[in-house]
């Protein structure tokens, strides 16, 4: 089944990009724990994510996300070959949007996929309104100071510090006077952890990867939901009715089995970390 979904996944869909271009001069690096699947918050994902910032733009993905995207800018087509031959299944993530913020444009733009669609949009709830008090605590060796604001159906706390030349933070969170050290929201199903601010020797450059659909944050909404309607449409849609593959262990694939994953799949994974 697993061969079945790789071949699947390898549609090209339409190239249209936003620009965000720049260098970026340090990467930090959070830990992560979130819980997927609401009905089994025993198992908590944990995923390193890197944060490349610069003083214009800024890059958020998952550590496996952009190691995958490195091994492809390096073996490129043979890099795809042994997926689809299964020879490597590559780095993996459960966390699958990434981030672009252009600073000066004050701009947060956001890629993410449904299955085999793989869209772009600018996200319009940003700028993300601030509550900053007066509570401050010690955080590793660093002095920080609590923020708080809901975005995404969900109300977060922020602990930023300004001891660092940086302004910035995980995911799409920016825009405290400080680097944001520690972030989760109060029912704890996302929790951001800073663990190490690196220099780099040699610029990183930020630009938007991938080949996406360009929609509004409200399409990509609306087309979840239809999404969550009827997970396997995304997968199936292309098959005929009697399409069968045998796997190498003799067991037979239909596009009823593919469709019950993808049902199995989406039911769990019910928590994304915004409410759409």
């Amino acid at each position: 089944m697993r061969k079945v979904l790789i071949v699947l996944c390898f549609v090209i869909t339409a190239q249209i990009q936003a620009q965000v271009k720049g260098k970026a001069e340090y990467v930090i690096r959070y830990e992560v724990d979130f819980i997927l699947d609401s009905t089994n918050r025993a198992d908590v994902k944990n995923e390193v994510h890197r944060l490349y910032t610069g003083s214009s733009v800024s890059y958020y993905a998952s550590e496996a996300s952009v190691l995958s995207d490195s091994i492809y800018q390096t073996l490129g087509n043979r890099y795809r070959s042994a997926m689809l031959g299964g020879a490597s299944s590559g780095p993996t993530s459960s966390f699958i949007p990434t981030v672009y913020k252009d600073f000066d444009k004050e701009e947060v733009w956001v890629t993410n996929s449904i299955l085999l669609d793989h869209y772009l949009y600018q996200d319009s709830d940003i700028p993300i309104t601030w509550n900053v008090t007066e509570e401050v605590k010690e955080i590793g060796q660093y002095t920080v100071q609590k923020a708080t604001t809901s975005f995404g159906g969900r109300d977060f706390e922020a602990w930023f510090t300004l001891e660092v030349p940086i302004v910035d933070g995980p995911y799409v969170f920016g825009g405290l006077p400080g680097l944001i050290i520690e972030l989760y929201d109060t029912d704890k199903d996302y929790h951001f952890n800073l663990a190490s601010i690196t220099p780099l020797k040699e610029p990183y450059e930020v630009e938007i990867k991938g080949q996406n659909i360009k929609v509004s944050k409200e399409e990509i909404i609306k087309a979840y939901r239809k999404y969550l309607e009827n997970p396997g449409h995304s997968l199936t849609r292309r098959l005929p009715d009697n399409f069968r593959v045998t796997e190498a262990d003799g067991s037979v694939v239909t596009k009823r089995d593919i469709d019950r994953q993808a049902r199995d799949n989406a039911a769990k994974k019910n928590n994304q970390i915004e409410h759409w």
